[in-house]
């Protein structure tokens, strides 16, 4: 029999076991803790990040940007923001991308407090505790909305390179409503549909405008204008063969047992 006086053990990640506090909130965090470090473990290799992220923290997120008197905000990000030019938007001119990024940098560090906001924050102890925090979201609103550079020209290729990026976002709540959306979505009326139409059919409906944004009509028409299909028409010959090649596209990305 075990001693009941004997305190707690716990089983370690070497498969060792340790006493740990028998205080239940202590308990409960030495096992969140423990979930937590699986979850992480091997990250990476289960749920990749593409590189272009990490290109748009390390040029666009400028929280992180210095903001001192040495200068160094200048070329802050310069790498980064010319690796997303060549190999994402290759229709910008690099040079002009890069002057108009540097003036906004120098903009924004004239201009830091403007979008430092004050927040209070619970430490570990229950206390509040007042912080100062960069609010980002605002500072883009700013940069979208008003006329920041001495330029005349408002800086396009700039905002196009950010506007990319935006596009990019993934937060806590962008993933839960993208899950919902893949449920609502692969229903089991449709379980044969494959992987690639699934993608694609997650990806409309959760990136496309509203229905009754969309104009319908227009887009019927434009597509009869310029794919003519047979099926449209009263022919039987080029009718049988287009529904040869709709039954082949079908069967190629129909979902069935025996694959």
């Amino acid at each position: 029999m075990t001693d009941r006086h004997q305190p707690a053990r716990v089983r370690t990640e070497d498969d060792t076991e340790e006493p740990i506090d028998v205080d239940v909130e202590t308990r409960i965090k030495h096992y969140q803790k423990m979930m937590v470090d699986e979850l992480l473990n091997n990250l990476e290799q289960r749920l990749p990040i593409p590189e272009v992220v990490f290109k748009f923290r390390d040029a666009l997120d400028f929280s992180r940007m210095p903001h001192d008197e040495n200068g160094d905000f200048l070329v802050w990000g310069d790498d980064a923001l010319k690796w997303i030019v060549n190999n994402k938007l290759k229709h910008l001119d690099i040079g002009t991308v890069m002057d108009q990024a540097m003036h906004m940098r120098i903009f924004i560090a004239e201009n830091w407090d403007r979008w430092v906001k004050k927040t209070t924050t619970m430490t570990d102890a229950g206390e509040e505790e007042e912080v100062r925090k960069f609010d980002l979201a605002a500072l883009y609103e700013t940069i979208f909305s008003e006329h920041v550079l001495p330029s005349p020209t408002p800086p396009h290729q700039f905002l196009e390179v950010l506007d990319y990026s935006i596009a990019f976002r993934f937060t806590q709540c962008d993933t839960e409503r993208l899950g919902r959306t893949m449920n609502l979505m692969k229903t089991s009326a449709r379980a044969s549909l494959g992987d690639e139409h699934f993608e694609q059919s997650v990806f409309i409906a959760y990136n496309a405008p509203r229905t009754h944004d969309i104009n319908i009509t227009k887009l019927v028409l434009e597509w009869e204008k310029k794919h003519h299909l047979a099926l449209q028409k009263d022919s039987r010959r080029t009718g049988a063969r287009s529904l040869e090649v709709i039954s082949r596209m079908k069967n190629k990305h129909k979902v069935t047992f025996l694959h």
